[in-house]
């Protein structure tokens, strides 16, 4: 018996090599290749690969190599039938029935894709052309290069008929134009017209690059601002995701796949270096969307917009996934800040902004909490009880019982830790203070001579503050400033601050003597004043808070500026962006 190769190959898109070879033998992961023992001969070393992008296995010990189907034969002991039989059901295909009309209907399939080949090439023909200079400006306006413009094969529909002209003269029937979404037909029986009509044109392709639909985005404030072809024997829109054959190698290597929202952050993310970025199409994740992406990456990374309708797509993708979790698999979630999209924001604040975003994507249990809980108001029993079994309902989605019981973990200790505010602020605020210490800890260099003056001539004067600054006076590194200050430092903290006429009577020599033509008329100046306790601590909170700002704008430029940005350097990057900014509120406060 024939199959159509069309629903071979749609086997192929829906049950990945890996998933049905794992069922039979353990594989394991190295890079973007699964290894195990042959199931076709005895070994006690792993020699069985298997190459999920590929489609195929190969095992260096015997020689077995072979695809999906010859595997189930062979594994199995199942004729091609049989085979192709299992393998539709893991698909969820329903087996054709081949006669002479249906291999005419596949030939026809076949032909279908050829006519999208012709209208990709006669939309990027157009772009390049005078008819097309509206589009080519929208397009070098928007900051992409040619090079860019020709890898995504963008192109330009003037709705003129023109396309509709040019296939017929490829002997391309007005049936197969319509079919294919290229062609619209008037209710009245008027001539058919060309569907894409004044737009910037993004081929769509499938997973072997094929053009199999096109979304077409106007150039002004016209609505509907993107149009996506409809549905066709080619195209199913809740399978394809936008670029994701050109994404995939790159995604599968870095095992790290971005969804955006739409084309343009798509492109504008692989303008930036980020070619393993996707888009669904016009709609929300689908579960066969979220099925295509586990194939690449186990934690795919939902970016979008940081604005109502990012968030509201957050939750739909969250949505759906929950009831197709397992162990491993997931999404996260990286919320853009100011309702900037990717393109916006790699433009403002750069990639290395844009990339900590990523890097630090929410986990799904955050979104799915934060839908539930966040601003919640649970001052009653009843409202307690109320959250309580809206959130456990829907952890009752998921669907693998592991998941769902380290879910329901998760979220008991998220629910005390809200029933219980004080325990939690409490165990918090100690939890802050010491990563605070930890990223300041490594080097903290006073580079404001004014400020530390200030500092140490505070302290001499108030030595009863000492205790409460003493960590955060024993980090600085006054010796980079001079050894004068670094002496008296040093005393302070060894003798633990005694009044100040011991502790200036304790210096020796010239060190003494130095000293006090230093800091001598800054202390006689503070006397004078006779400050409350409270407002010399005041004053020293501004001053290590100056020194710590100083310091963080250094370490920050010379992350920014070095050659390489590796994840400890991001990590410390994000560690310090964070610091600067409550030091600042703080002041503003």
């Amino acid at each position: 018996m024939a199959f159509p190769p069309n629903f071979l190959e749609e086997i192929r898109s829906r049950v990945s090599i890996s998933d049905v070879i794992s069922k039979k033998i353990k594989l394991s992961k190295k890079g973007k290749t699964h290894w195990g023992c042959c199931p076709f001969h005895n070994e006690k070393t792993p020699s069985f690969s298997v190459n999920d992008i590929k489609g195929f296995y190969h095992c260096f010990g015997c020689g077995a190599h072979g695809d999906i189907f010859s595997f189930e034969m062979n594994a199995n002991h199942l004729s091609f039938f049989e085979a192709i039989e299992k393998l539709s059901a893991m698909a969820g295909l329903k087996m054709p029935e081949t006669s002479s009309e249906d291999r005419a209907k596949e030939k026809e399939k076949n032909s279908l894709y050829d006519v999208m080949e012709l209208a990709c090439g006669y939309f990027e023909k157009q772009l390049r052309m005078p008819i097309g200079k509206s589009a080519y400006d929208y397009l070098k306006k928007r900051g992409l290069p040619d090079e860019v413009i020709s890898h995504f094969r963008l192109g330009y529909a003037a709705g003129d008929g023109g396309l509709k002209s040019y296939l017929a003269s490829k002997n391309v029937t007005e049936a197969q134009m319509g079919a294919l979404g290229l062609a619209g037909f008037p209710d009245d029986g008027r001539r058919p017209y060309d569907y894409f009509r004044n737009r910037v044109m993004f081929p769509i392709a499938d997973k072997r690059g094929r053009v199999i639909a096109f979304g077409g985005r106007v150039m002004d404030d016209s609505q509907p601002k993107y149009l996506n072809s409809p549905d066709t024997p080619l195209f199913n829109k809740g399978y394809v995701l936008y670029a994701m054959s050109s994404a995939r190698d790159e995604a599968f290597d870095r095992e790290e796949i971005i969804v955006c929202e739409g084309y343009m952050d798509v492109i504008a993310l692989y303008k930036a270096g980020y070619k393993n970025a996707v888009a669904p199409l016009g709609t929300a994740l689908t579960e066969n969307q979220i099925a295509e992406l586990w194939k690449v990456a186990k934690e795919p990374i939902m970016c979008f917009d940081g604005d109502k309708a990012g968030q509201k797509a957050a939750i739909r993708s969250a949505q759906r996934a929950m009831p197709m979790l397992r162990p491993g698999y997931s999404l996260r979630f990286a919320m853009l800040e100011g309702g900037l999209d990717p393109d916006e924001m790699i433009e403002q604040k750069g990639k290395e902004t844009f990339y900590g975003f990523i890097n630090n994507a929410m986990p799904l249990i955050d979104i799915m909490w934060n839908e539930y809980a966040l601003d919640r108001n649970v001052s009653t029993p009843e409202r307690k009880a109320e959250l309580e079994k809206e959130i456990y309902d829907a952890v009752g989605q998921i669907g693998d019982a592991m998941v769902k019981e380290q879910y329901r973990k998760e979220v008991k200790n998220k629910l005390w830790n809200l029933f219980n505010p004080n325990f939690a602020s409490r165990k918090q605020q100690k939890n802050d203070a010491n990563q605070h210490n930890k990223s300041l800890k490594d080097k903290m260099i006073a580079a404001n001579v004014i400020a530390s003056k200030n500092i140490i001539s505070h302290l001499v004067c108030f030595p009863e503050l000492f205790s409460k600054w003493e960590e955060d006076f024993s980090l600085i590194d006054f010796g980079e400033l001079s050894p004068i200050y670094n002496s008296l430092a040093n005393e302070m903290l060894e003798n633990d601050f005694k009044v100040k006429d011991e502790l200036l009577a304790k210096l020796a020599g010239d060190v003494s003597e130095k000293l006090k033509k230093t800091l001598g008329p800054q202390i006689a100046e503070i006397s004078k004043k006779q400050l409350y306790v409270d407002e010399a601590d005041a004053i020293i909170l501004r001053q290590i808070n100056a020194l710590k700002l100083d310091l963080i704008e250094k370490q920050i430029k010379e992350i920014s500026e070095s050659d390489s940005f590796d994840a400890d350097k991001l990590k410390l990057w994000q560690e310090l962006t964070k610091e600067r900014e409550n030091i600042l509120t703080a002041n503003i406060e």
